[in-house]
């Protein structure tokens, strides 16, 4: 068969595919509406029916890959054509299409391969990339990461998703963890992650494939791969962690100093003469620890 024919044929099943996996979201949220039992049977059957037809899809598309596998660098660039690869959504969009490619090949050898060419286009880490497949095809976290971002975050927050982001590429750098405690995460997702570092930590050192196979769950595992999809450029390493620790603990002490003064503004000197004289000398330190902190 013309390589042309077969290119026409790989883009008919993507198609096929992408229509087919609406239609089983459209008859599962079906499934989930207020429906007699009859209707719920009548929407499982067709679930079924539609979920075998997805099934003899990737059957076909997987045995046009094995006799083509240059084809996987058509369907690649095709997907990737697509997104604005400039843009953090345009990426995870083009890494969520190319993953699922990637581990339709047998060969692990051949899957590295065309991550290493991905992680290139998409200017990310090739671990995140690895981290990401591995993940989708586990038998039991199988739903791809939508996003590989997260939501609008404050300046301490995007702090803490940085540093955590190093600490996962990089274990050595854990130790700067004994440095902080849950009270300096503000964001929870980044809270829960920080937790089960640091308990990891008090143990030995960072595993993070070990954190992926314990009983972790699906939102943490995706966590995990957002952050390490972020890209990382640090020329000084030693003074961005610095500076990633500086951020943090400024951001934890404004938050302190506004609910101090927060109190300070409901005390009455003249009758709780005690508690106003502490809570002042504390905004003072704190705000000297800000200064030598910003410095």
């Amino acid at each position: 068969m013309p390589v042309k024919d077969e290119k026409k044929i790989v883009e008919a099943l993507i198609i096929a595919m992408k229509n087919e996996l609406r239609v089983i979201e459209l008859y599962s949220n079906c499934a989930k509406r207020d429906l007699n039992e009859d209707s719920k049977k009548n929407v499982k059957v067709l679930i079924k029916d539609e979920e075998n037809h997805m099934r003899l899809l990737k059957e076909a598309f997987e045995k046009i890959i094995e006799k083509a596998e240059p084809l996987i660098n058509f369907c690649l660039s095709q997907s990737l054509g697509k997104y604005d690869l400039e843009d953090p959504q345009g990426r995870a969009k083009a890494a969520s299409e190319t993953l699922s490619i990637v581990a339709l090949l047998k060969s692990a050898i051949a899957q590295e391969e065309y991550l290493k060419k991905l992680a290139q286009k998409l200017n990310v880490s090739l671990d995140s990339l690895l981290l990401e497949l591995k993940r989708l095809k586990s038998p039991f976290k199988k739903e791809p990461n939508k996003t590989f971002s997260f939501p609008m975050l404050d300046a301490g927050q995007k702090a803490e998703k940085e540093l955590l982001g190093l600490v996962l590429r990089d274990p050595h750098e854990a130790k700067v963890l004994n440095q902080l405690d849950e009270e300096h995460f503000t964001f929870p997702d980044f809270k829960e992650l920080f937790s089960i570092l640091k308990s990891q930590l008090k143990t030995g050192e960072i595993e993070v494939e070990r954190i992926l196979t314990m009983d972790s769950s699906e939102k943490i595992q995706k966590n995990i791969s957002k952050l390490m999809f972020e890209p990382l450029k640090v020329d000084d390493k030693e003074n961005y962690v610095k500076d990633i620790l500086a951020k943090i603990k400024v951001a934890k002490i404004e938050r302190t100093v506004k609910k101090l003064k927060f109190e300070l503004e409901g005390l009455n000197p003249a009758s709780d003469p005690q508690r106003y004289d502490f809570i002042f000398r504390e905004l003072l330190k704190l705000e000297q620890t800000k200064r030598d902190l910003n410095t």
